[in-house]
């Protein structure tokens, strides 16, 4: 196999996600890229493509740079990886990479509008930069309404990963109402696109695309809880579930989503007050401190329930991904947080073979009996 093949080889198997395959195809070619192959962009980005995918940024951050002297104009390789290596580093010196891959796309906009998507994606990227390392510049706040103008102006106002930028725009500017109604614009943009999507797929494979809607859905979902919008956080989660159905993250933000209603509800009832933009983070400043008591558990027992199968589902698949070893950080997270949301609300965790049940379907008559062992109902 020669070495175009074998690259085309490694893409096929870096598009099914088969890290190792990809590993076990590249392993041979690795001191070549030292050497006589130093200068081979295809062979640069497809390790570059690999060391991204496997998390392991320190070896791919020397292969983005040389990426992008090999192809200064994003003619061979396309622009991606001035976007990723503007991401990686930050600060102005990011930005300026990712200006250089935005103008290399408006040089060369291809029909099928990929370019666009692309460069709306990269002036949000700009616009997360403004927020984080560069929070503390004066014309921090006036670059990030520049920018966001320019995405909406772009996206022509049907982007919903744009909208919901706008919502954390205004978050940090502490204009709430401006911010759900950026949510839920966001929300109803979403919604449609993914409509589109599932009906194309009747006729079409529109998997990557489709799956692509997951990261900015739990991103908006997040966003939502935050600002109170409840009713569209379980609408999001529902729609994310279509998408991708053993997401742990969707499922700690479903068991969330029920928690923190739960406390809503005694939050209004003890304050006599409706939840507005004026006083959303005064809830969110003190939720930890409501305690849901066992005699109020039946009020609240369609939560309960929804989140305690949630938070199991957690807790049991993330440990079967960890198999016994420390692993991945954030799922360690996740089964850390759901352990102790059941843990504050006395509930035991549903073993795997009852779950098992609940996921296909069988309800309770049909011996799927959720046990809330440890309620004990006044």
């Amino acid at each position: 196999m020669d070495l175009v093949q074998t690259i085309e080889q490694a893409k096929i198997q870096l598009l099914e996600n088969n890290l190792s395959e990809v590993y076990k195809i590249l392993k041979p070619l690795k001191k070549s890229l030292q050497n006589e192959n130093s200068n081979n962009l295809e062979l640069n980005q497809i390790f570059m493509e690999y060391y991204l995918e496997n998390n392991q940024i320190d070896k791919a951050y020397p292969l983005l740079v040389k990426s992008c002297e090999l192809d200064p104009l994003g003619e061979k390789g396309g622009n991606d990886k001035f976007f990723t290596l503007g991401q990686i580093i930050g600060s102005r010196e990011g930005l300026e990479l990712i200006l250089k891959g935005i103008e290399n796309e408006y040089s060369n906009l291809k029909e099928d509008g990929s370019g666009i998507k692309k460069i709306i994606s990269a002036f949000l990227s700009m616009i997360e930069i403004w927020m984080t390392d560069l929070c503390m510049e004066e014309d921090a706040e006036n670059q990030c309404e520049e920018i966001i103008k320019q995405a909406i102006e772009v996206s022509n106002g049907n982007s919903g990963e744009v909208w919901s930028m706008l919502g954390s725009i205004r978050i940090s500017q502490q204009r709430y109402k401006e911010a759900m109604e950026a949510f839920q614009k966001s929300w109803e943009l979403f919604e449609l696109k993914k409509n589109d999507i599932e009906e194309r797929m009747k006729t079409e494979n529109c998997r990557e695309e489709y799956n692509e809607l997951v990261q900015p859905l739990i991103n908006l979902c997040k966003m939502c809880i935050e600002m109170c919008l409840y009713e569209e956080s379980f609408k999001i989660i529902q729609n994310l579930k279509d998408i991708e159905e053993d997401n742990l993250e969707v499922y700690y933000l479903e068991g969330f989503l029920n928690y923190i209603f739960m406390k809503l509800m005694k939050f209004k009832k003890l304050n006599q007050l409706e939840i507005d933009p004026e006083n959303v983070y005064q809830f969110n400043e003190h939720f930890k401190d409501l305690k849901i008591e066992s005699n109020e558990m039946i009020e609240y027992q369609e939560n309960v329930n929804e989140l305690q199968i949630a938070f199991s589902f957690v807790i049991q698949m993330g440990k079967q991904k960890l198999n016994g070893e420390e692993g991945d950080e954030i799922i360690n997270e996740l089964i850390m947080g759901s352990q102790e949301c059941l843990n504050e609300l006395n509930l035991s965790i549903i073993d795997m073979q009852e779950l098992s049940m609940i996921r296909k379907g069988h309800d309770e008559d049909e011996n799927v009996n959720i046990e809330l062992e440890k309620i004990e109902f006044e």
